[in-house]
């Protein structure tokens, strides 16, 4: 099937960045921003508050295309809008000259996101930004109104019933991993011993095994700064995997950790540290290092003092009641601002058995844990076809490719019936 060429501009009437906001919390007043966007959906979760804005600048109407013009990773990511707001300058605003044009652009710019995404250059901040003009200009299949129009209503039913399925396999993640959670806080709280239990002198405690002891972090582990060590491999930490045991690749360490060229100012850490990132300790983010290796300067490296099983302490700070208390000792104004620093983290009172149980508890908690994972990478790698179901959908769809483009053309309405809606 081959439909004429056209520029994208050619269903647009504006293109324009969104407002300069000043963020303040507390305002009642949401701004979306390409974060808010990254999903191809509006994500509420997501908005920030700011000052009141009034005027037309950064607002957007129901109906417009938000593109997400700033940010790696999210640049050239987009949402189709169905209600009025504000955005800010991160993001565009295209308003096409109605809707069904409207949403047939969305599924074309979804399809071709890693294209538009390659469309940009440093702005006037020194920040990566889609170029107005060169997106405007891009060339576009353009199949007629009617045509259009039932490809958006295809594609609106049929990435609905991919979107509906990839929902639950993510319900169903999420289960599996308030389960480990489970797992993990049962067992390094001794619920699992029989026997006398004792009230413990932590509130954030439960009634522990009689024979267990408590202890501050700070006696078990000391801070560890040790630099310099520059031919070492850069290692991450996860909220879900913990620390990596070898180094990433570039493209994996730029999205996961804020890289310097000069290694001398990486930590090093070596085998049975523990190590956190300050700001994601009290979303669980810990792990115990393998192998020696270097991790960023905002990571905390805690290394035993005595003799103790770093794979126990690590499970139980990774457990729903540690990481609450973890919350509640971090400090920042909001969620994502919070960072746990050594002072605080070192007071924290943490129950534990003998080195011999604790390395018998660790192990049976491994065991558990690993067969969670397999089915969680069942999951993953359903979403991820289902993930590329749709991207092919999409894209064959728009460019006129897919094997059955020729029955939604068909089941698209005459030029006339269309007049005459």
């Amino acid at each position: 099937m081959s439909w004429p060429l056209e520029q994208i501009k050619t269903l647009v009437v504006s293109m324009a960045r969104g407002a300069h906001p000043d963020y303040e919390e507390g305002t009642g007043f949401w701004i979306a921003n390409q974060g808010t966007i990254s999903g191809y959906r509006i994500e509420q979760s997501r908005m920030r508050e700011c000052k009141p804005l009034a005027g037309p600048k950064g607002r957007f109407k129901a109906g417009d295309l938000l593109v997400a013009s700033t940010g790696e990773g999210v640049l050239g990511k987009c949402a189709l809008t169905t209600a009025s707001g504000y955005c800010d300058s991160h993001v565009s605003i295209v308003r096409c000259r109605d809707r069904d044009d409207a949403r047939f652009l969305y599924w074309w710019v979804v399809g071709h996101y890693e294209t538009i995404n390659s469309l940009c250059a440093l702005g006037a901040t020194k920040q990566t930004e889609l170029q107005r003009e060169t997106f405007l200009s891009m060339p576009i299949a353009m199949p007629g109104r009617p045509v259009r129009r039932a490809i958006a209503d295809f594609l609106d039913r049929e990435c609905a019933l991919i979107d509906q399925r990839m929902e639950a396999l993510n319900g169903k993640k999420a289960l599996l991993r308030d389960l480990k959670a489970s797992v993990r806080e049962e067992w390094t709280f001794g619920t699992t011993v029989p026997g006398v239990r004792a009230a413990s002198s932590e509130p954030w405690h439960i009634n522990l095994p009689a024979s267990w002891r408590v202890e501050r972090l700070g006696n078990l582990f000391r801070e560890a700064c040790d630099f310099g060590f520059t031919d070492l491999p850069v290692l991450s930490v996860s909220i879900h995997s913990g620390i990596s045991d070898k180094e990433l690749d570039d493209d994996a360490l730029e999205r996961k950790v804020s890289r310097s060229e000069d290694r001398g100012v990486y930590k090093r850490v070596i085998p049975g540290d523990v190590v956190y990132n300050q700001m994601r300790a009290w979303q669980g983010g810990f792990g115990v290092a393998k192998v020696e290796g270097l991790v960023s300067p905002a990571y905390v490296v805690a290394r035993p003092r005595r003799n103790v099983s770093p794979e126990f302490v690590e499970h139980l700070l990774r457990s729903p009641r540690a990481i609450e208390e973890m919350r509640r000792r971090s400090r920042g104004i909001t969620d994502f601002r919070l960072r746990l620093y050594w002072d605080e983290f070192k007071e924290m009172v943490i129950p534990y058995p003998d080195v011999p149980e604790q390395r018998r508890i660790a192990s049976e908690i491994d065991s558990r844990i690993a067969i969670v994972d397999l089915e969680i990478e069942v999951i993953d790698d359903l979403l991820t076809a289902l993930s590329e179901q749709r991207r092919a959908l999409v894209f064959e769809s728009v460019t006129g490719r897919l094997a059955s483009a020729s029955s939604i053309s068909a089941s698209a309405p005459s030029p006339e019936m269309a007049t005459s809606k």
